[in-house]
C-alpha cells in the first residue's frame, strides 16, 4: 500500500472492501457464503399478470399461505431485491438492440440501423430501468451443531472445501427449499430465471461497483476441473464424503477477493456517504415498518419515486422468526431495556399484539428492510436520500407517518453491502403479520420476459423488449391484433413485422408474406427494399394488385421444375375449381358432381400441359420479359418458335444456374384458367364421364364451360400467365385495396394469394422423390425445403374483417377463412408464424376465439362496451386488464400507441399495459397514411437516398406527418393538392442537401 493510502486508512478515510463480500465461492448454480451456506439467485420478471380487486386478493392469499408454512425452521433467508436505476437503461437498450443490429448487418441491411438509432434517441430520458431478484440463502444454522462446527465436521467425516464447509446435507435441504419456492412462484404466476454462479457473482459485483462485471472474467471453484468431476465432486465413503479432488489446490481466489477489491473512501464532510469505484453511495435501514391496517402495495411506493432516483431496496424474511419462543425472548429483552430507550417499550407492546394475533391464527414473521442509493456527485446523492425518506414516510398507513428509514452513519458501506444478493442483514427485525408482508413485497412489478428485442414502453415507463419469434417462451406463434380505426393498429402491425424481421440471431432475410388492404404494407416494403443493395432488391417486392391482366396471378403455377404441384396444393386447386363450378348450384347431388368435375379438370390439365402432353406449350417471344429472351440468347439455348417446349427451356436455364429466369420460363408452360375450357372439350375421360349429366336442365359440361367463362370475364387477374415477379422474393407484400370491392372478391383473392405465396412452405422433403419433375430439380427442392424449414417465416393478414362483412353468422365461413382456420392448426409443425389483424374480434377464426389458439394478443382498443366484454370473456382478462381496455383511446404524442398486451407463454399468462413506440424517423421511413407515403416516395425518387430523405422529412416534420402543412397550403395559400405536394417535396430536397453538406462523412 502506498504511503498516502496508509495515511488515509489510519484516518479512517479509506478501507478495503474485501471483508464486505456476501459470497465467497461459487459452483454451477450455487454461490456459497464464507461458512459454506448455499445461495441461489433468481431473476424475477414480476407477476405475469397484474391483478386488482378479488383476483389480487386471491393471489395474495396464496402467497400468505406459502409464507405461513415456510417460516418454521431457522437458517433460511428469502430476500427480495428491487433495483431501480437510470444508469442501467443504456446497457439494457444496448443488449436489446445490439443483436438486432448484428442481424441487420448479416442480412446486408445495415442502413436499417437508423430506425433503432432514432427510436433510442426518442426514448432517451423517458424510461427507467428496473430489476427484481429473489435470493434464497440456506445457512449452516439449519444443521446440527456438531455438523456445522468446522473441527467437528472434520472429525465426523463431513467434507471440507474452499469457502469453508461443503455440506452435502445442507445442499439437499437447499434444493428442497428451491423446489418449494419455485412451486410457490409458479402458483402465483410469477416468471423467474435461475442465475448460474458466474452470472450471480457478476450481478453482485456490478451492483457493488456500479459498473459492468463480465461473467467470463470471474473464476469459480471447479474452473480447472473436468466436467465429470464437476458432476460428482464428492463421493460417499464408509466414513462420510470424500472429495475427488482438492478444491483448495485447484480453485481460484475467493469471490470476495475478485469482486470486492475497490478501495472505499469516506468524504470528510459526511458521515453517511462513502465512495466506491467513482460513485457516491449511501445506505438506509427501516426502523418503522408500514402497517396500521391500511398498508399500501409496493407499487404505491414506486410511484412516489421519480425515474431518475437510483435505489436498491432489499426486503429480507428470516425463517424461524415467527416462532412464539422467538417473540417471547424478544419481548423480554425489550422490557428489560425499556428504561434505556422508550422505543423498546413500544417494541414490547407491539410484540404482545403480534403474540395475540398468533394465538388467533394469524401468522407473523420477521422482516428486515434496507435501502441503498448512489450517484456520481454528493448533491444528487443527498437528493436521492431525501426522496427515499419522503417516499417511505407515506408508505404504509400508520398514524405515525407510515414506514420510516434512517441513514446509516457508522458504516454506510456495510449498509450498501447488506442490500446485495447473499447478504444477511444485521440489526433487529420488524415483526408483522404475513398479510402485511404480502402487500409490501415487490412481486407485482412487471418487466418484459424477453431479454432482448425491439424496445417498447411499458405503462410504468420501463423499457420493454419485444421478441415475438422467441421459441423459448412460446409453444406456437399466432399473433392477434385488434384495434378500431385511429387506434394505432397499422403502426403496431409495422412494428411487429420489424421485430420479426430483425430479431437477433437471424442468418438471412426471413420469408415474410403480407396480405393487406391498405397502405401499411406498401410503405414498409418500399422502404425496406431501398435498404438492400440494388442487385438484391428483387428479394423484397410489393404490389398493389388490380383485377387486370397486368397483375395476373396464375393459380395453376407449380414450383420450379415440377410438372404438377405437390398433393396438398393439387388438392387445393381442385377444390377451388370445384368451388367455382358449384358456386351457383346450391347443395345436393349437382353440387357434388360439379366438385368432382372440377377436380378431374385440374388433374387432366396438368397431364395434358406437361412436356409429354398433347397440349404442352411451346416457345414464343415474350415481349414483357426481354431479360428472359436475353438470358436464352446469352447461354446459347436453342429455341424454335412453335416447337421448343417452355418446360425444356426452363430446364436448360436451370442447368446454367439461371434460377429466376427458369421460373419465369415455367410460368409460360403452366396451364391457366382459360385453358380449362380446352381441357373440358378435348379430354376424352371427361367427355365420357359427364356427357349425360345435367344441372338445372342444362348439360353439366356446358354448365361448367359457361361458369368458367363467367369467372374468366369477372377476374382477368386470375386468368393469365403470372406477371408478378415473386418466385425469388423472400419478402412479398400485397395490397388488395383494389380487389376488395365485395365480400366475394375479397375472399377469392385472399384465398388464392395465401396459397400462391405459401408454395413450398408445407412440403415434406420426403415427398420430393415421388413428385413429377426431372431428376435435376430434386436436390434443389430438398435443399430449398430444408432451408425453408429452418428459416424464419411470417405470414401477416391485415383487415381480416373484410373476409366476412355482410355474411350471416349462421352460414358456413368463407373458404378463405376456412383455409386460415386450417393453417392455425397446422402451421406450428412447419415453423410458420401468423399475424392476424382486424378491427373486430367477431371476424377472427373460431379457433382463436374458442380454442385459445393464439400466443400473443395486442388490443389497441375497441370502443363498444359489448366488444370489450367479449374480449374479457375470450381472453380471461383480469380486472386490471379490463381497466386498461377502457383507457385505449389511440396514440399519445410522445408516448406511443397504448395497448393491452397478453402473452400465452409456456410459463403462464402475461398481461401488461404497453405503448407501441415508433419514432418520427420510423414513421417517415414507413408511412401508414397515403399522403405521407406519396410525399416520401416522390422525395426518394428525386433525392435517391431513402435514409437522407427520411432524415430530411423528420427534421421538417418531427411529428411524423406533413398532413397539417398540406392542409395549410391548400386552405390558406389556395394551392391544389399536387401543387402543395410539389412545394413540400422541393423543400425536402433542399433540406436533404443541407444535411448532406453539414455531415459529408455520413
Amino acid at each position: 500500500m502506498i504511503v498516502i493510502e496508509k495515511a488515509l486508512s489510519t484516518l479512517g478515510l479509506i478501507k478495503s472492501g474485501t471483508r464486505l463480500s456476501p459470497v465467497h465461492a461459487g459452483y454451477n448454480e450455487l454461490l456459497f457464503d464464507s461458512s459454506g451456506g448455499a445461495i441461489t439467485i433468481y431473476r424475477i420478471y414480476g407477476a405475469l399478470r397484474r391483478f386488482e380487486g378479488k383476483q389480487r386478493e386471491r393471489k395474495l392469499q396464496d402467497l400468505e399461505r406459502y409464507l405461513g408454512t415456510w417460516n418454521s425452521r431457522s437458517g433460511y433467508y428469502m430476500t427480495f431485491i428491487h433495483e431501480h436505476s437510470a444508469d442501467g437503461l443504456q446497457e439494457q437498450i444496448k443488449s436489446s438492440h445490439d443483436p438486432m443490429r448484428a442481424t441487420m448487418r448479416r442480412i446486408k441491411m445495415p442502413s436499417a440501423e437508423h430506425m433503432l438509432n432514432s427510436r433510442e434517441e426518442m426514448l432517451d430520458g423517458k424510461l427507467h430501468y428496473e430489476n427484481l431478484y429473489l435470493v434464497l440463502h440456506t445457512t449452516t444454522a439449519v444443521l446440527p451443531a456438531k455438523e456445522r462446527d468446522p473441527k467437528k465436521a472434520k472429525k465426523w467425516g463431513f467434507p471440507v472445501g474452499q469457502g469453508g464447509n461443503h455440506f452435502t446435507k445442507l445442499h439437499d435441504m437447499h434444493a428442497m427449499y428451491e423446489t418449494q419456492m419455485e412451486g410457490a412462484l409458479d402458483q402465483l404466476s410469477i416468471q423467474y430465471y435461475k442465475l448460474n454462479a458466474r452470472d450471480g457473482a457478476s450481478l453482485i459485483g456490478s451492483m457493488w461497483k456500479r459498473r459492468k462485471i463480465r461473467p467470463e472474467g470471474i473464476r469459480l471453484v471447479g474452473d480447472h476441473i473436468t466436467a465429470f468431476a464437476e458432476s460428482v465432486a464428492y463421493r460417499k465413503t464408509s466414513t462420510g464424503y470424500a472429495p475427488i479432488f482438492n478444491l483448495q489446490d485447484m480453485a481460484y481466489p475467493s469471490l470476495s477477493e475478485q469482486l470486492f477489491d475497490d478501495k472505499i473512501y469516506f468524504p470528510a464532510e459526511r458521515d453517511d456517504f462513502c465512495q466506491i469505484g467513482g460513485n457516491y453511495q449511501a445506505s438506509l435501514k427501516m426502523v418503522q415498518a408500514p402497517g396500521g391496517g391500511s398498508v399500501k402495495p409496493y407499487n404505491d411506493l414506486r410511484k412516489r419515486l421519480s425515474a431518475d432516483t437510483n435505489y436498491r431496496l432489499s426486503i429480507q424474511l428470516a425463517s424461524g422468526s415467527n416462532a412464539t419462543a422467538t417473540l417471547a425472548v424478544k419481548r423480554i429483552m425489550a422490557l428489560m431495556l425499556a428504561a434505556t430507550n422508550t422505543q423498546n417499550l413500544e417494541i414490547a407492546k407491539s410484540i404482545e399484539e403480534l403474540d395475540g394475533l398468533q394465538e388467533n391464527g394469524v401468522s407473523v414473521s420477521g422482516v428486515r428492510i434496507m435501502c441503498a442509493t448512489w450517484a456520481r456527485d454528493t448533491q444528487t446523492l443527498e437528493r436521492n436520500v431525501d426522496k427515499l425518506h419522503g417516499a417511505f414516510q407515506f408508505w404504509g398507513g400508520q398514524s405515525g407517518g407510515g414506514a420510516r428509514l434512517v441513514s446509516i452513519t457508522d458504516n454506510p458501506e456495510e449498509g450498501v453491502a447488506a442490500t446485495l444478493p447473499g447478504a444477511i442483514m444485521k440489526g433487529p427485525m420488524t415483526f408483522m403479520p404475513i398479510g402485511i408482508i404480502s402487500e409490501i413485497l415487490p412481486i407485482e412489478m412487471t418487466t418484459s420476459p424477453w431479454a432482448q428485442g425491439l424496445i417498447m414502453r411499458s405503462g410504468a415507463d420501463q423499457a420493454y423488449p419485444l421478441d415475438p419469434g422467441d421459441n423459448a417462451l412460446l409453444d406456437f406463434h399466432v399473433y392477434v391484433l385488434i384495434g378500431g380505426t385511429g387506434k394505432g393498429k397499422s403502426v403496431t402491425m409495422t412494428e411487429l413485422i420489424k421485430a420479426c424481421l430483425f430479431r437477433g440471431g437471424l442468418e438471412g432475410l426471413p420469408h415474410v408474406r403480407y396480405l393487406d388492404v391498405g397502405y401499411t404494407s406498401k410503405a414498409l416494403f418500399t422502404y425496406l427494399r431501398y435498404m438492400l443493395p440494388e442487385a438484391r432488391r428483387h428479394e423484397i417486392v410489393h404490389y398493389t394488385i388490380q383485377n387486370t391482366p397486368a397483375y395476373a396471378l396464375n393459380l395453376f403455377d407449380t414450383p420450379l421444375g415440377m410438372r404438377e404441384p405437390p398433393p396438398q396444393e393439387l388438392s387445393f386447386m381442385a377444390d377451388t375449381v370445384g368451388s367455382f363450378l358449384s358456386g351457383g348450384a346450391g347443395a345436393g347431388m349437382a353440387n357434388s358432381i360439379l366438385r368432382k368435375l372440377g377436380s378431374l379438370v385440374v388433374k387432366e390439365a396438368y397431364r395434358l400441359f406437361s412436356d409429354t402432353g398433347r397440349m404442352a406449350r411451346t416457345y414464343y417471344h415474350p415481349d414483357k420479359y426481354p431479360e428472359l429472351v436475353e438470358a436464352i440468347k446469352h447461354h446459347g439455348i436453342e429455341v424454335i418458335s412453335g416447337k421448343t417446349l417452355w418446360y425444356h427451356i426452363g430446364d436448360a436455364l436451370f442447368d446454367v444456374g439461371e434460377i429466376r429466369m427458369a421460373s419465369i420460363a415455367q410460368r409460360h408452360a403452366s396451364p391457366t384458367l382459360p385453358d380449362l375450357l380446352g381441357v373440358i372439350s378435348s379430354s376424352t375421360s371427361i367427355q365420357e364421364a359427364f356427357k349425360d349429366q345435367e344441372v338445372e336442365g342444362t348439360g353439366i359440361l356446358n354448365y361448367a364451360v359457361t361458369t368458367l367463362q363467367s369467372m374468366i370475364e369477372s377476374f382477368p387477374a386470375l386468368s393469365g400467365a403470372t406477371q408478378l415477379d415473386i418466385e425469388t422474393a423472400k419478402m412479398i407484400g400485397i395490397d388488395m385495396q383494389d380487389v376488395a370491392n365485395s365480400s366475394e372478391e375479397t375472399n377469392l383473392f385472399y384465398m388464392i394469394l395465401q396459397n400462391v405465396l405459401s408454395r413450398g412452405f408445407m412440403t415434406d422433403p420426403d415427398e420430393i422423390s415421388r413428385l413429377n419433375m426431372p431428376d435435376q430439380y430434386r436436390e434443389y427442392h430438398r435443399k430449398r425445403i430444408r432451408e425453408l424449414r429452418s428459416a424464419d417465416k411470417l405470414f401477416a393478414f391485415d383487415e381480416l374483417h373484410r373476409l366476412s362483412v355482410g355474411l350471416d353468422n349462421s352460414a358456413p365461413p368463407p373458404r378463405a377463412m376456412m383455409l386460415l382456420m386450417r393453417w392455425i392448426k397446422e402451421v406450428r409443425k412447419y415453423g410458420i408464424r401468423l399475424l392476424l389483424s382486424t378491427q373486430s374480434m367477431d371476424h377472427m377464426p373460431p379457433e382463436i376465439k374458442g380454442e385459445g389458439m393464439w400466443s400473443l394478443f395486442f388490443c389497441m382498443g375497441v370502443d363498444a362496451i359489448p366488444a370489450q366484454e367479449k374480449l374479457v370473456e375470450l381472453f380471461d382478462i383480469s380486472e386490471y386488464g379490463q381497466h386498461v381496455l377502457t383507457q385505449l383511446n389511440g396514440p399519445i404524442p410522445g408516448k406511443g400507441a397504448p395497448c393491452l398486451f397478453l402473452a400465452n407463454t409456456k410459463f403462464g399468462m402475461i398481461e401488461q399495459d404497453l405503448y407501441i413506440v415508433t419514432s418520427a424517423f420510423e414513421l417517415w421511413a414507413a408511412p401508414t397514411k397515403a399522403s405521407n407515403l406519396e410525399l416520401m416516395q416522390e422525395a426518394i425518387s428525386k433525392i435517391g437516398d431513402p435514409i437522407l430523405t427520411a432524415r430530411a422529412l423528420t427534421n421538417m416534420f418531427p411529428k411524423g406527418s406533413a398532413e397539417s402543412e398540406l392542409r395549410r397550403l391548400m386552405d390558406q395559400e389556395d394551392k391544389t393538392t399536387n401543387q402543395a405536394k410539389a412545394i413540400i417535396v422541393n423543400r425536402v430536397i433542399e433540406k436533404a442537401e443541407n444535411l448532406r453538406l453539414s455531415q459529408p462523412d455520413e
